[in-house]
């Protein structure tokens, strides 16, 4: 952020712009793609995809507020734990059954529906990620190294 300021107001202000616009956008997609995801994998979860979106929302920004940032990358740490461990069994799975025969009744589902959109974007990912991301990760970073007092190998070594 200091780059674009240094680069003049304008920079800084259209920095700010696409960080509140991409912000909106980006978090209500994620959310969405979450919920529907958790709908998914939990289906005796009968909230709709909004309303579990905005539990999540709530959830997430109260472990935020509170400053409970070790909590969160706990939380995140295994989540991923658990991705990996899905896709090493997915991978095997596949390696060792082989593709499965096509249902006799399956037709596929037009890819612009509900369901259609949340592959997309789930498949997709962000990337290139959004401009703002570096920020939000050096944002963290120091104010997790203000926190816990400890500052990464890798930053004692460059700095």
């Amino acid at each position: 952020m200091e780059g674009y300021a240094d680069m003049g107001k304008k920079y800084l202000w259209g920095y700010t712009l696409i960080t509140i616009v991409s912000a909106f956008t980006l978090l209500a997609a994620l959310y969405i793609v979450t919920a529907g995801l958790l709908k998914q994998l939990f289906p005796w979860l009968f909230l709709s995809d909004t309303v579990l979106a905005l539990y999540l929302f709530i959830g997430i920004n109260i472990i935020l507020i509170l400053g409970r940032y070790k909590a969160l990358e706990g939380i995140v740490k295994i989540l991923l734990a658990l991705l990996t461990v899905a896709l090493i069994i997915t991978t095997t799975t596949v390696l060792f059954k082989g593709p499965i025969e096509q249902l006799p009744n399956f037709s596929p589902q037009p890819l612009f529906n509900e369901i259609g959109l949340l592959f997309m974007i789930g498949l997709m990912g962000w990337m290139p990620t959004a401009v703002e991301a570096s920020s939000w990760v050096s944002l963290w970073r120091l104010k997790r190294i203000k926190k816990t007092k400890k500052r990464s190998t890798l930053l004692q070594k460059t700095t």
